[in-house]
């Protein structure tokens, strides 16, 4: 009978041990946004970093993250027309439409993307990243405080710069 030790991890190749230490910062992290993403949505400001820590090109790491969103986005999709969430007269026309400009925006982005070179769009991600979670973060608190409080969108607004400050 064969048993796995921790020590026998130090037998393995350099390039394996690699391989296995992306795939165990990867997997949790992108089952976490997946996660995420299914209940709120934004998944993808925790598995695009997740996958630029596991040392995965930047290129690829932006077409992983589209394509699992799209995968996660059509699936939630589905199970709504099917449990009858969707409904209405030009909703074919609207998905349709919806698909056709999300492909066209999709090659026009990654068209651009690989006019840039892999250092930057890693710099640029360590920057935009951030500031889109806070973003995100904001949107939801401003809209947890103008339900609550009041319905006057400039009183809510100043009492969210007055707690601020």
């Amino acid at each position: 009978m064969l048993y796995w030790y921790p020590w026998h991890f130090c037998q393995f190749t350099r390039e394996k041990r690699e391989k296995m230490l992306q795939y165990l910062i990867v997997c949790p992290l992108v089952f976490l946004a997946g996660f995420v993403d299914s209940i709120a949505g934004g998944g993808g400001l925790i598995s695009l970093p997740a996958y630029i820590i596991a040392g995965v090109p930047a290129h690829f790491a932006i077409g992983t993250n589209k394509m699992s969103s799209t995968l996660g986005t059509s699936v939630s999709t589905w199970r709504y027309l099917k449990n009858g969430y969707l409904k209405g007269k030009n909703l074919i026309q609207t998905a349709v439409c919806a698909c056709l400009t999300a492909l066209l925006g999709s090659y026009i982005g990654s068209s651009l993307s690989l006019l840039v070179s892999d250092n930057v769009i890693k710099h640029m991600m360590m920057v935009v990243l951030p500031i889109v979670a806070f973003m995100c973060c904001a949107t939801k608190i401003w809209e947890r405080m103008t339900e609550k409080r009041s319905s006057h969108p400039e009183q809510c607004f100043s009492s969210v710069c007055w707690h601020r400050l």
